[in-house]
């Protein structure tokens, strides 16, 4: 199970119960392994190294001398990969939030139905940005390779190639049951393989070059859902 890792930014202690409350309530009906470091203060907040958490919530009025924009732009300024949620008793704050690229709002009192909706939308993000992290058995031990490693995966007799930047890993498996554990980074483009759209170069008349410099053929059957796919990908991406 992949670890999520959240950064929670609240001056009021009854605010951080509630937030991390609902936090463990929304890991346990989806599963999901959730670590957290909890601040109180913004300068306390901003020594951690928040360069390995994936999510920050951060409160966006405290009674300090910067504010939850203030703390978003000094992340922003080393930190372009973590999404930002902010936490909020008013909107009129809220609407500045795309100066540092937040993904969205929760307003205060926060209620599971609201959280759990953009928890979703984040797992989404998350899962965009290649961070979905999947088990393989390779050679009788079990590995964890994430998705934004992995450049494509093809099959040759039963056995699963998966291609990333500093090795192949090889297991025994079926490209069809992988490709739904995949995310919509991934698509097929044959019967034999699944392409990773983050090392997309080119797509030729029949042929995709990838940025390692390999090239994986198309065929007929998948090449309309395989643009499809690719343009979904741009969409959701830009």
């Amino acid at each position: 199970m992949e670890t999520i890792r959240i950064a929670i930014l609240d001056d009021e202690s009854s605010e951080q119960e509630r937030t991390i409350g609902l936090l463990k309530q929304f890991a346990l009906d989806h599963k999901l392994d959730i670590e957290y470091i909890v601040e109180g203060n913004p300068h306390a907040f901003l020594s951690h190294d928040l360069s390995s958490f994936d999510l920050a919530l951060i409160d966006i009025i405290m009674p300090f001398d910067i504010n939850g924009f203030d703390v978003s732009k000094k992340i922003r300024e080393t930190n372009d990969k973590i999404s930002i949620i902010f936490l909020t008793k008013t909107l009129n704050y809220a609407i500045n939030g795309y100066e540092v690229r937040a993904l969205d709002y929760l307003l205060k009192p926060l209620s599971y139905e609201d959280f759990s909706l953009k928890m979703s939308i984040f797992l989404k993000t998350l899962q965009s940005k290649g961070n979905k992290e999947h088990a393989f058995k390779c050679q009788g031990s079990l590995i964890k390779v994430k998705e934004k490693d992995i450049i494509y995966i093809d099959i040759y007799e039963h056995y699963l190639n998966i291609h990333t930047k500093n090795k192949v890993h090889v297991t025994r498996g079926n490209i069809k049951d992988i490709h739904k554990e995949l995310s919509n980074i991934f698509s097929r483009c044959s019967n034999y393989c699944i392409v990773n759209f983050l090392y997309l170069d080119e797509i030729q008349k029949d042929d995709v070059l990838l940025k390692n410099g390999d090239y994986i053929k198309i065929t007929s059957k998948y090449k309309k859902q395989f643009l499809k796919d690719f343009s979904h990908y741009l969409l959701n991406n830009e």
